[in-house]
């Protein structure tokens, strides 16, 4: 992009949020990039700029102080194709704003339902393709709660008895499972009138 153009060039496109950018150009070495010395005290991303730097975050939103980066106490919890996100209730415009990094699914998985366990702080979803109930923690880890299950695409967390109730639209039932995985139980609470 030269100065002064109005046309923009992409060079390098990912669905990855990139945590860092650098622009070499050898006519152009000289001067002082402030990031270079601890970040310019930026707790994400510190973007230089000609004499001076700014900083900026890749996930929640600039903290007063124009350094550090808060995450929000409200946020809502979206599945999409390959991930699950965290993103801003008060959101203005038309995209979503992560506030923490995406938690990223396995392989081939595809989350559909969602829920939160407020007491055990884990993300519960449905994966359809392979008809299971997936717990997932805050950094990633994911463990399969209930599996030989058909189409799940509703989900309830009840936080207080440990269990997970579902509509499961393959075979016409509301069924539970212990959200622990505990106890094998796997029952249609309703089977008919659906």
């Amino acid at each position: 992009i030269g100065a002064g153009s109005a046309t923009t060039s992409i060079y390098y496109s990912t669905s990855s949020v990139p945590y860092g950018i650098s622009l070499y150009e050898t006519s152009r070495t000289g001067g002082t990039n402030r990031c270079t010395s601890s970040n310019h005290g930026c707790s994400q991303l510190c973007l230089p700029e000609p004499g001076k730097a700014t900083c900026a975050c890749a996930y929640g939103t600039l903290h007063p102080d124009g350094k550090s980066c808060e995450v929000p106490d409200q946020y809502f919890l979206v599945a999409t194709n390959n991930a699950i996100r965290r993103v801003l209730i008060k959101e203005t415009g038309g995209d979503l704003k992560d506030v923490l990094e995406p938690i990223w699914l396995d392989d081939g998985r595809v989350a559909i339902a969602i829920d939160y366990n407020a007491k055990s702080e884990m993300i519960y979803y449905s994966d359809v393709g392979t008809g299971q109930i997936v717990e997932v923690s805050s950094n990633g880890t994911q463990r399969v709660v209930a599996d030989g299950l058909g189409v799940v695409d509703g989900i309830a967390v009840d936080w207080t008895s440990d269990l997970i109730y579902y509509t499961d639209t393959s075979h016409n039932v509301i069924g539970v499972v212990y959200a622990s995985g505990a106890h094998g139980l796997k029952k249609a609470v309703v089977e008919s009138g659906l």
